[in-house]
This record gives structure tokens, sequence and C-alpha cells, in this order.
């Protein structure tokens, strides 16, 4: 039954309660708004305001006034960047619509009004009609529109009102006038001011962007000004670009629960149905309005005008509904009404006019929750509108810019051109619509895998019957409106189900042409072959296009590179290849007469012409980018036309085969051998991407976004940071300490110092600046004020003088002579006149020509060696034993380094005393224990190992009791059993399993001490000495070796850095070039690399491999104990004894500091007594049980070196592997 809508008011509608999920959405929408504002806001005051006080600074006697007004001046130009972005009026820009009023469209009108007054909204301001399938809210926007509304005007698309009846458009326009009875709507309109002054700010460059050009490129000494300027403009405008898409975000996720909002107003005021039916139309209606246009454009061209663009909408249409032989096509099916649904989930298909909108199937689904039903309005929309003909007419001719003097088409030529267009026998009905918008044949490499067995002639004639059902059409329908990406499963089996039908089809039709046996078989596997052939030749340019466009899109993201251009000619290359093979190909396709008919021309070549087009080539890269594509719309247009009629002939074919006509045509067509062929899915990646700085420029991807945000908000913050604090006093503060340490100084915020790290805090003048230190627990460190002023030099604090401070003095230009290291001990605070504090010194000054220019250089000690650093300290006995003292007391309990502070005291009276503090604070603390019992007489340590014992032997004993008990044993079986089993009862336990390691790999269990040691690494105080033997047997065993970082005990000194030192396993090489030298084999070289050499260099360069005589002579002449140590003293001794050379003495202090014991040098020193005897030689090695491996490698590079060639090969390679290149010669 047909009802009709009065025109007049109508009931008001009740809006429904706001959901909580939409408050939360509104809420978190204005709160990044306001976030937003607030930050533009916020900059642009801070510069002003900058600007204004540093201005009024600049003129009041400071001593740096000429740069505090330069600063003032920058922010000001900074101010106005940001302040100009808010002048602007956004206006809707003009278009083909037509504005009505109320005198032409006095029913319309009524309709409007009684709709925006029924939902609470205000009446629109004005009213357009325009030839979109759209309806719309649209205003114009100023800046002033965040704190007023602006008036809303309502956009009508004729292209909508020409597919709905009165309901439908009724709900639509509900829908529109729905959201401003929302108050959230507002957020919206904000959002969108906000984002014309983000996008003017970001986008527009003007007057100010010309400025900073220009200066930067004048004379460097104002250029800097410009740079500076605009890497600071930069930064402004990267983060207000990417905290504004954080702000759209938050928005969009509101504007969807909008959407449900407005859904709900139309649905109060129309019913469930009328706005899903409406949604449902709009499907078809966008696809039928551009066709609709593509054939009005096409007439265009030939001077043909349209009369009624809507009329040949409707009549596409009809005539699409009739192709796809869908009755309902552009139609809600009957047997949709009521609560029952008209989109499921696989159809995401969303109309053009809403696609920021949620999608069909979930709107149905909110619509029909709690279903209303409504009578219905069938008669047209354009019942609302007077004269429509007329206004039909004006807004086409508005719309394809006909002129005045044009006469439309009558209806006749129309629907020739219809015909034309919409024609033929591919758009037959009986196909179900089988043959249209998809690839037939891009599934098989060779046409001959489109068919496979023929049937037999009776039963291809039973097949025809049942070739194209309803069910065909039904499946067409469902493939296409599915989305391949959510629901791909049934996507790929409708696809596969078509295909099988294709392949059927094609197998039916060429066995009844086989049965005449009159050439038409042939002709029918000539069209496959040619549709074939169009198919994977158009498919392999399109890919190469599409490779060029993705190209050069990566390629110009950023600047563009020579490398960037290179890349781009050779995609365009590989396309022009393709291409001029296409164009060489073309003879030997072959047309039939009634192809060539359809693409009216005389063969495939004269279709093509000659391609004019030469390749790429750098030096014209632009002209040939700025033509490609001509000829590649050229090329693909042809290839759609030999598809198409390709396509429509094989179907024509195979009708008259089906009715047993003959072939007439005797030209069986062609296509040639071996041609370019592109499957489904064989793509060519797109794996290019654009370089790192140009995703970061861009903030293309997650990462670069990340990192811009990071990059811009410290240029940002550090802008801030600057510009605020300028002109107060710069504190450098440096932790000493192996651990977090946080510092406040004055009122500044706490900073927190990593181990070893050293920050800078800028802090007015202050009489009585308070200063504290705590761990990153809270525990207080120190507290005290000091009288912050200006003075010369900056003020250090040296968070409890934990760090001694060393000043080296670096010269450039012409040499003044080598100035040494100024030891400046370890004060809590003082102040230096040096350049850099605590970080490397300038690569490069500029200096003029036979002059000098000096830098000092502070750096810190605190992550060198203790005991470097208490020989820095060696005149200040209180120093060290305060230095000692804090570093027990606050570096981290498990520091690799914390016991060396202990053993450095050994034997100085503030030993004692540090370590009785420290078992204070921690009486468990295992390398606290070990110091005791190795530093107790002896009667005392009997007690303590007794006890010990004792807690060893208990039931519930600890690793730790057991470990230290086993320590109680004097060096040798019984300490290593005793550890041994210790591991064994707690296998878990890292000191232990470090101590049974060095029992393993004095028993030459590499592999099972190889396990202990990996064990021990997991205790930190461990980690590095146990990296360093796991690393040697990983060497011996032929294993991948740790990391450097495994071995370290703290970060990179930068200290011994610049003093040119590298630590080797704990060892410190001062010669590093030298010893490259040595590594590499040219002991010679490594000797002369530099004016005086190191003797500990010498001695293991004269006893390598390849040394020279005249070296060998030259260590001979050096003083017998000079540069002797443990590392080179059985090198020394070796070389001695194959030269017959008196042996030199034993270094005892340098073994008692390395912690070799006597014991194991009488092993050595047996092991070396047997090289002399070759009886007892093949007898040497039981002289090294109980060695640890480095020792081990000193015994084979001893005997390397004695024996030379003699030498048992595993010794050689074994000195090779365990030790490293600076402890030992070099071997072959």
């Amino acid at each position: 039954m047909q009802h009709s809508h009065p025109v007049g008011p109508l009931p008001s509608v009740k809006p429904a309660p706001t959901p909580r999920s939409y408050q939360l959405r509104a809420w978190g929408a204005v709160a990044s708004l306001v976030a937003f504002l607030g930050i533009y806001f916020g900059l642009a005051g801070w510069f002003a305001w900058t600007a204004w006080r540093l201005g009024q600074s600049a003129f009041a006697g400071r001593s740096d006034g000429f740069w505090a007004f330069l600063v003032a001046l920058c922010a000001a130009l900074l101010a106005v960047f940001m302040l100009k972005a808010l002048f602007f009026r956004q206006r809707r820009a003009e278009d083909h619509s037509l504005e009505i009023q109320s005198t032409d469209q006095p029913a319309l009108f009524v309709e409007l009004n009684a709709i925006a007054d029924a939902v609470g909204a205000p009446r629109p301001h004005r009213v357009l009609v325009s030839a979109r399938v759209n309806a719309a809210v649209f205003y114009d926007l100023s800046p002033l529109n965040l704190l007023w509304p602006t008036k809303k005007n309502l956009e009508i698309g004729l292209g909508l009102v020409n597919v709905l009846n009165r309901s439908e458009l009724r709900a639509v326009l509900a829908h529109e006038f729905g959201h401003f009875a929302q108050r959230a709507m507002a957020v919206g309109r904000w959002v969108y001011v906000a984002q014309q002054i983000a996008a003017r700010l970001v986008a527009q460059r003007d007057m100010l962007d010309n400025f900073l050009q220009a200066l930067s490129r004048f004379d460097f000494r104002i250029a800097w000004v410009g740079w500076v300027l605009s890497v600071i403009v930069w930064a402004i405008r990267s983060l207000v670009d990417s905290v504004f898409t954080g702000v759209q975000l938050l928005q969009r996720s509101l504007g969807r629960e909008m959407e449900y909002g407005a859904d709900a107003v139309a649905v109060a005021l129309t019913g469930s149905d009328a706005l899903v039916h409406a949604l449902y139309k709009l499907q078809t209606a966008d696809i039928d309005w551009d066709r609709a246009a593509g054939v009005a454009g096409e007439l265009r061209v030939k001077e043909q005008w349209v009369g009624d663009l809507f009329a040949l909408q409707g009549a596409i249409a009809e005539r699409t509904g009739r192709m796809l032989d869908d009755a309902d096509y552009g139609r809600v099916p009957v047997a949709q009404g009521g609560p029952s649904r008209l989109f499921d989930t696989a159809d995401s298909a969303v109309p053009q006019m809403w696609r920021t909108h949620p999608l069909n199937h979930e709107r149905e689904a909110r619509a029909k929750t709690n279903y209303k039903a409504s009578e219905v309005d069938e008669r047209s929309a354009w019942t609302l509108f007077e004269n429509a003909a007329t206004l039909r007419e004006q807004v086409t001719r508005r719309l394809i810019e006909a002129p005045e003097a044009a006469k439309a088409m009558d209806e006749a030529a129309l629907q020739e051109a219809l015909d034309e267009r919409f024609g033929g026998e591919l758009l037959q009905p009986r196909y179900r619509g089988a043959y249209l918008g998809r690839a037939l044949t891009r599934h098989a490499a060779e046409p001959g895998q489109l068919v496979g067995d023929l049937p037999e002639e009776a039963e291809g004639i039973q097949r025809l019957a049942a070739l194209y059902p309803a069910s065909l059409g039904e499946a067409v329908r469902r493939w296409r409106r599915i989305d391949a990406d959510k629901e791909p499963a049934e996507h790929a089996e409708l696809l596969a189900e078509l295909r099988r039908h294709d392949q059927i089809a094609r197998e039916t039709h060429l066995a009844l042409a086989r049965a005449l046996g009159d050439g038409s078989e042939a002709r029918l596997r000539g069209l496959l072959a040619q549709l074939h052939y169009a198919e994977h030749t158009a498919a392999n340019l399109r890919d190469l296009r599409g490779m060029l466009a993705h190209t050069v899109r990566v390629e110009t993201t950023g600047r563009i590179s020579d490398a960037g251009r290179m890349r781009v000619r050779d995609a365009g290359g590989r396309l022009h290849h393709a291409l001029q093979q296409f164009y060489a190909e073309a003879p030997d396709v072959v047309l039939d007469e009634v192809t060539c008919k359809r693409l009216q021309v005389d063969s495939w070549v004269a279709a093509l012409g000659e391609l004019k087009l030469g390749p790429p080539d750098i030096s014209h890269l632009g002209d040939w980018l700025g033509v490609i594509d001509s000829w590649m719309d050229l090329a693909e247009r042809a290839l759609n036309g030999l598809r198409g009629a390709a396509l429509a002939e094989l179907l024509a074919a195979e009708s008259r085969t089906a009715a047993k006509e003959p072939a007439g045509e005797a030209t069986v067509p062609s296509t040639p051998r071996g041609y370019a062929t592109l499957l489904e899915g064989a793509e060519r990646p797109r794996d290019l991407r654009p370089s790192p700085w140009a995703r970061f420029l861009a903030a293309q991807g997650r990462g670069a976004a990340a990192a811009r945000i990071a990059v811009a908000g410290g240029i940002v913050v550090g802008v801030l940071g600057f510009g605020g604090g300028y002109g107060d006093i710069s504190v450098q503060v440096l932790n000493g300490f192996d651990r977090p340490v946080r510092v406040r100084v004055g009122g500044a915020s706490a900073i927190t110092l990593p181990a070893f790290g050293s920050a800078t805090v800028g802090q007015a003048p202050d009489a009585h600046l308070p200063i504290s230190a705590e761990t990153e627990q809270g525990e207080l460190i120190e507290r005290f004020e000091v009288a912050l002023e200006h003075g010369p030099g900056q003020p250090i604090y040296n968070v409890a003088g934990a760090a001694p401070l060393v000043e080296l003095t670096y010269t450039y230009g012409r040499d003044a002579g080598q100035v040494p290291p100024r030891v400046l001990g370890a004060p809590r605070w003082s102040s230096s006149q040096a350049d850099v504090f605590f970080g490397d010194p300038p690569h490069s000054v500029s200096v003029k020509q036979g002059q000098t220019e000096i830098r000092h250089v502070l750096y810190s000690a605190a992550d060198v060696a203790p005991a470097m650093q208490l020989s820095l300290l060696r005149d200040d006995a209180a120093a060290v034993e305060r230095l000692s003292e804090q570093h027990l007391l606050w570096d981290r309990r498990d520091s690799p380094v914390r016991y060396a502070w202990l053993r450095l005291l050994r034997g100085q009276p503030a030993h004692d005393k540090v370590l009785a503090a420290a078992l204070s604070r921690e009486p468990a603390g295992i390398e606290l224990l070990r110091e005791r019992m190795d530093t107790l007489p002896a009667d005392e340590k009997r007690s303590l190992c007794d006890e010990l014992d004792g807690r060893a032997a208990a039931p519930v004993a600890d690793g730790h009791s057991v470990y230290l008990a086993a320590r109680c044993l004097p060096e040798g079986p019984l300490r290593d059993a005793a550890l041994l089993a210790g591991l064994a009862r707690f296998p878990q336990h890292a000191w232990l399993a470090y101590g049974a390691a060095k029992a393993e790999a004095g028993n030459a269990n590499w592999r099972v001490a190889l396990r202990d040691y990996e064990l021990a690494r997991v205790e930190p105080a461990l980690a590095p000495f146990a990296s360093i033997e796991a690393n040697r047997l990983r060497r011996l065993l032929g294993e991948k070796e740790l990391g450097v970082e495994a071995e370290r005990i703290g970060p990179p000194s930068r200290l011994l850095g610049a003093l040119g030192y590298q630590v080797r396993a704990r060892a410190l090489v001062s010669e590093p070039e030298a010893f490259a030298r040595l590594a590499a084999g040219e002991p010679d070289k490594a000797a002369s690399v530099d004016a005086a050499p190191s003797s500990h260099l010498l001695r293991l360069a004269a006893a390598s491999d390849g040394a020279s005589a005249d070296l060998r002579r030259r260590v001979a002449t050096l003083p017998p104990d000079d540069g002797l140590d443990e590392l080179t003293y059985w090198t020394a001794l070796a070389l001695a004894d194959r030269e017959g050379r008196p042996a030199p003495a034993l270094p005892a202090a340098a073994m008692a500091s390395a912690g070799i014991e006597p014991d194991q040098i009488r092993k050595l020193e047996a092991f070396r007594n047997a090289l002399g005897s070759t009886a007892a030689l093949a007898s040497a090695e039981k002289h090294l049980q109980g060695l640890l491996p480095e020792l081990r490698g000193q015994a084979y590079s001893m005997a390397t070196v004695r024996l030379g060639g003699r030498a048992p090969p595993a010794w050689r390679e074994a000195a090779k592997r365990l030790l490293q290149s600076h402890e030992r010669p070099y071997f072959n």
C-alpha cells in the first residue's frame, strides 16, 4: 500500500540517551583538541612573550645586549609565523552547484524546515542543488568559529534525489540535520577550524618563508640566523602536523559514534527501513552516475550534448539491470522489508557520500536493533521539486559546461549512443554478467590451460541448455559484493566457481566446433588466445607502469639523489623495453575481419601505429616521464579494445557454433610466440622504500613518524629551553658512581644521571643554591648549599667528589708544543674555563694561517680502572681514602670494579677502616668477605674459616658459605675439588661456577669450563671477567666469540681514548695502531709506527714470526727489566733462551699485581726447562696442570717462540687462540 507524507510540520524527535562510549569519545576528542590548541597558542604566546622579555632586557645594559636583541628578533619572527595562520576565512569553492530559494521550491523548503524543526537543528542558511550523488551540510569558517557557531548550508545532490523516494530522501536529510542536534557536532567544527589553522601553518608558504630563504643565502655571518630559524620553523610545522594527526584520529573515532547518533535521529523520524533502503540504493546510484557522466563526457568530445543527465542515469541503471539479469538492480528487494537484513557482513561497500561512515551492515544492525516500522511514501523524491525537468536541465548544462547555443540530443540519438556503449554480445542478459568486471585468463600461463579435455558432441549439446543458469548470476552478484580482504575464503571459492564455469563454457563450444569441422575450433582457440594475450600484456604493462610510478613516488618523497634518478631511469627502461616489445609483436597479432570491424581498424599494426618514444635517459628524464603516460594510455586503450573485441567475438562465435552456423570467416586469429605473461598474484613487489631521511621528513611509518615527533619536539623543547633559560648559569653535573644518581640543583626538576654520566643544568644566580644527590631508591648521598654567581668559568658539581678530573689541551693550527694533562683532583664543587665538558674535542677548528687555536676539554676519570683513578690522586692520601670509601658505599653492589677499590687499598692504613665500614653495611657481601679472608692474619683467618666450614656443612647451607669455605683451602687440588663439589650442590651459583670453571680449565676440560664460565656470566660482578675467559675457550674450541660489550666493565672511556689507550681483556693498550700492525704480521712496521715505541711492544714484536734480525738486536740492547711484565716476561725469556742470551729477571711485582701465584710461576718455569730437552718435550704439558687458560696460552707462546718450527702445531694454534693479539707475539 502506498502512503503519502504530508507537507508541513513533523512531530518532534526525542533524542536517544547518549551512550557511554559516545561520551568518552566526545571527551577524548575535546581533550585532544584542547591540548592541540593549548600547544599552538602556548607556543605563539611564548614566542611573543620571549620577544617582549628579551627585547626589554637587550636595552637594559646587559653585557650580551646584542645577542639578546637578536634572540628577541628571532622570537618575534616565530610569533608572527605562528599567528599568521589565524587569519583566514574558509569558503565553499565555486563548483557547478546551483543555489535555490524558497520562492523557487516552496514544497522542498517546507520539507527541509519541517525536518530541521523536528530534530531540533537550525534551519539551513543556504540551499544548493548539485549533480552529485550526495547530501551534505557545509559552512564557511574562520578562527572566530572556535567561539561562535557559523551558519549551516545544505547541499542536495540531484543524483541522489534521482534514485530515492520521498521517505528515503527524508531519512537522508534527517541524518544530515541530525548531526546538528548533537552537542558534540561543535567538536567537528572546532576540529575543522583547527585543521585549517594547521594546514596553513604546515603547508602554506608566504613572504616569511621567502625572507628566510633569502636570509639563508646571504653572507655566512648572517645566513646562519636564517638556517637556525628555518630549522625551528620546520620543527614547529612537523610538530603541529603530527599532533594534529592525533587530534584527527580521536575526532574520527568520535565521528563514528556521531554517525550512529545521526542514524538514530533518521530512524526516529522515518522508521528503520527508509535510511537502510537509501543506503542500499546508493550503492548502484554511485556506479550509474559515474557511467552517465562518462557517457556525457564522451559525447561532449563529439560536441553532442546530453540534456538531462539524471534521465541518462536512470536509463543506464535500467540497462545495467538487464545486462546483469538482475531485476532488483538499483531497487530494494521486496522480500527484504521489515526487520530482516539487507546487508551482510561480507558486504562492506560504502557509498561515496558516506566513505567516512561505518559499514552498511553495521549501520543497518544499529537501525534495526529496536525495529521501528513506518509508512512509506513511494512517490519519487522529484515530486518535492517544482519544475523538476527545468531544474535537471539547468544543473546538467552547468555540469557539462554546455554552450548557451548548444542543443540537447534527441532521445533517438541518445538511445543509439547507449546501444553503442551498452549493447553487443558481451552485455547480453543471458550471460548473467559473468564476463564483466574480471580478468578471464590471468590465472593461466598459457591459453591451453584455460580448457581441458573436450567432451563428446552429445554431451556438449546437453551442457548448452544449462550453461548460463540463474544461479550463475547470483554467484556473480555475490562475488561482486563481498570484500576479498574481509572474506578471502568465500571470495576465492566464488572466483574458482566462476572460472570453472568459464572452462566448461569454452570446452562445450570447442567440442561443438570440432564436430562442425569447418575451422570453427581454430577460430575459437585463436580468439581465446588473443583474449589471453590482451589481458596478460595489459597486466604486464600496467604492473611495470605501477613500478615506475612507485619508484618515482618513493624517490621524490625527499630530495632526489643521483642514485634515485638512476633507479627511476632503470624502472622507466624496463617499462620502455616491455612497450617496445609490445609494438614489435604487433605484426604477429593477426585479427579476423569481424574483430577488425569491432575495433574499427584495418589491422593490429594500424591500430597501434609506430612507437616514436626512445628509452629514458638521465639528461631528459623529466621530459620522458612527462610523455610516457600518454604512450601507456594509448597501449592500454588498444589492449582493452582488443580484449573487449576478442571476448565479444569469442562469445558471438560460440553462439554461432551452438546454433551450428558455418564459420564463414577464413582468417584464424593468432598471437605472438612467447609473449610476456603476468599471473594473478605474481605482480612485481613494490619493495623499494623511501630513504630513511625521506621517510623521516614525510613521517611515513610509525618509526619515522615517532622519530620526526621526537626530533621536532626536541628542537621545539630545545628552543623553549634556550629562550626560557637565556642568561642562566650552566652548572655541569657529573656522576662518578657506577649507578644512576638523582640530582637536584636549586629549584630545577631533579635529573637522573646514568652511571658515569653528566648533564648541564641551567640556574639563575643564587647566593644560597641548595644541591642534593640521592640514589634512585631515595637514599641521600649528600645535601649542601653553595653561592652561584656569574664569574670566570662554569661551576662543576662532582657528586660526592667521586670522580677525578683531568683537563687536556688541544692545539689547532701552528704547533705550540704539547701541553701535559692537568690533574684537578676530585673536588665536589669547583669551576673550570674549559671549552668542552665531559665530551669530545672538536675535530677541526677554523684557524688563520700561522696562528694557533687552543681548546681545553675537561674529562672525567670515573670510567677508567680504579687503579688509574687512585694513581691520579696519589699525592692526596685523604682523597684516595675518601674516593675508595665513597665508591664502596654508593657503587651498585654487583659492580665488577667495586672489589678492586678494596684490593687497591691493601697495605694502607685506610684499608681496614674502609673494609670494616663496608662490612657493617653489608655483612653478607661475598666480595667483602673474600677481601676480609684474604687480608686477615693467619690465626684470625683460621677462626673465620672454621666458622665458614661449619656453615657450609650445615644442611641449610647457602652457596656463598660453601664458596667462601672452599676458598679457605690452599690453591690446588683440594680447593678445586671443594669448588666442584659445591657447584654440584648448588648448580646455579655463579661464584661457585666461576671457581669451578678455573678448576676445570686447569685440567684442560675446556667444554665443561666453558659451560661454567657461561653460568658465571649471570652474576654482573663476574660477567666481564667470565666473558674474557669464555672467549678464550670459545676461540680455542672454534666457537663464535661473545661480543666486545660482554668483556667491557663499563662504558667506553673518553679519557682513555683521548690519551690514546684501548682496553682489551682488562689490559690497557697504549699503541693501538702499532698493535694492529703486529696482529697483521708486520712486526718491524709495528715497531716503527711511533717514534718511541714502548719496550712492551718491542719485546712482543721481536719474538714474532718474521721479525728482522735488526729488531731482535734492538730488543737485546734494552735494559734487562725494561718492558717486562706479566705479558712479556715469558716471551722475553723464550727469546733469550733461543738466542743464548742471559735470562731476564722475573718481574715479581707485576706478577703479584696480576694475581699470578708463585705456584703458577713454578709450573711455567718447569715447562720452560722441559723445552730445553728433546726427551722431556713430550711430557712438558704435564707441568701446565692447574694453569688458567691465559697462563697456559703464555706457556704455548713461550714454546712457539723458543722452538720455532719445531714447536708442536697444536701449541702454536693454542697460543694464537688462548691469547689475544696484544698478549703475545705474532705467529703465522
